[in-house]
């Protein structure tokens, strides 16, 4: 679980001069802190939408009747996966590309795939029935930022060792330290591997042998409401 604001700031006080670093609220690092998290967003953004790096969860919502269109939740940039509860059992929807889709189909008791559009998804059949939190997906979510000492990042842990390079060599910069510029080729190091290591944590939960992996992938998929 990645660490808080407050955690990171802690961190980033102790890896450099406590003198600079103490010239700096809170407040203020957190700032520093969500300019890095733009910049690791940036990196890590493509293969989180096309690879699964950094699976999420929605709340269950409702399913409406004769309704084929549902809007993204909120902080969604991607989906990877729809299911549907029948009141037993969650039912993972399949995917059918958009030039597959049919207009029209009569209603069902239980949609069988699902389309994905920019910003919403389509579901065929459409449902005949409303049932209220009866739907969840998993995809990709944008960071919400750090707006208070007790946010994270909304990022794995492996992030934060890179967020808190990042912010401490802004500090370094903004005093005009001489030492910013050796901060700056670790911290975009750091950065620059950051990709492969998401990667490698992603295939590790994907491995078959591995009891936890539908659960790493798929956090929650199957819980009850």
């Amino acid at each position: 679980m990645s660490k808080t604001a407050e955690s990171l700031t802690t961190s980033i006080r102790l890896l450099i001069q406590e003198t600079v670093a103490n010239a700096f609220s809170d407040a203020t690092i957190r700032e520093f802190l969500n300019i890095v998290l733009d910049d690791v967003w940036d990196v890590v953004e493509q293969g989180a939408i096309d690879k699964g790096w950094l699976l999420e969860r929605s709340d269950a919502y409702t399913l409406t009747a004769e309704d084929d269109e549902y809007d993204y939740p909120d902080g969604f940039v991607n989906i990877h996966a729809v299911a549907l509860y029948d009141g037993t059992h969650w039912h993972t929807l399949k995917p059918l590309d958009a030039t597959k889709y049919q207009e029209g189909l009569t209603a069902c008791d239980m949609p069988t795939h699902y389309t994905l559009l920019k910003d919403s998804y389509l579901l065929t059949p459409p449902p005949r029935t409303t049932r209220a939190s009866a739907q969840r997906v998993i995809g990709t979510k944008e960071p919400t930022g750090f707006t208070a000492s007790s946010s994270t990042s909304g990022l794995p842990a492996k992030c934060d060792r890179v967020l808190v390079l990042g912010a401490a060599r802004l500090i370094l910069k903004t005093e005009g330290s001489p030492l910013y510029r050796g901060w700056e080729d670790e911290y975009l190091t750091a950065l620059s591997k950051l990709p492969s290591k998401l990667d490698r944590r992603h295939q590790e939960a994907l491995d078959p042998e591995d009891d936890a992996a539908p659960a790493a992938t798929y956090p929650g998929w199957n819980e009850p409401n």
